[in-house]
């Protein structure tokens, strides 16, 4: 019982200030993304989990840590900003991923960014990733509601089969009163 408490409470240690992060970031606009290559390694290794906070395009500038969207790839594209491009089409980014030996082939509109990389967390990406995944909003919410079903069709045919055991001892305690009515009854009269 004591184990129970301890692991109860370091959880609840850990879970209240992250859920607590989470919560407030969410709240200010930001986003979670995963980091899927090493193109940011040293400081950004694979795997790892980014918080995207919204960010002026006006404010972004070289050295800055963006995060992108590229219609060429499934997910956003997290690299540094090296240098910025005002044209007549707009504001437009020049990335580079800090392991990478030149820059991205084509510059990044300001509408297709993301947020800017605000802090980071290595190995959480995987976890963002699966829950990013509809199977695994699905199986989020499916398998509780399973448990839940099944927990409850259990206690229903446990009430039951209480209430059957009661009524059965119910009639077991009359009838042991009435056979000692009846021992009463036919014994001999002195």
């Amino acid at each position: 019982m004591r184990r129970a408490a301890v692991f109860l409470t370091v959880l609840i240690a850990l879970l209240v200030p992250l859920v607590a992060a989470l919560v407030s970031a969410w709240a200010q606009g930001w986003t979670l993304a995963a980091v899927e290559t090493g193109s940011m390694r040293p400081g950004i290794a694979p795997g790892s989990m980014v918080a995207l906070a919204p960010v002026d395009p006006a404010d972004v500038g070289p050295g800055t840590v963006i995060a992108f969207r590229d219609d060429r790839l499934p997910s956003v594209v997290t690299h540094r900003v090296v240098e910025v491009l005002d044209q007549p089409s707009g504001r437009f980014f020049v990335t580079q991923g800090d392991a990478n030996p030149r820059p991205d082939g084509r510059p990044v509109p300001a509408r297709a960014v993301v947020g800017e990389v605000r802090w980071r967390v290595a190995g959480l990406g995987a976890v963002v990733g699966a829950l990013t995944d509809h199977r695994t909003q699905v199986a989020l919410i499916a398998v509780p509601l399973s448990l839940l079903a099944v927990s409850e069709l259990a206690g229903l045919r446990g009430r039951s089969t209480r209430r059957r055991i009661a009524a059965m001892e119910a009639e077991i305690a009359r009838l042991r009163r009435t056979r000692v009515v009846l021992r009463l009854r036919s014994s001999p009269q002195p």
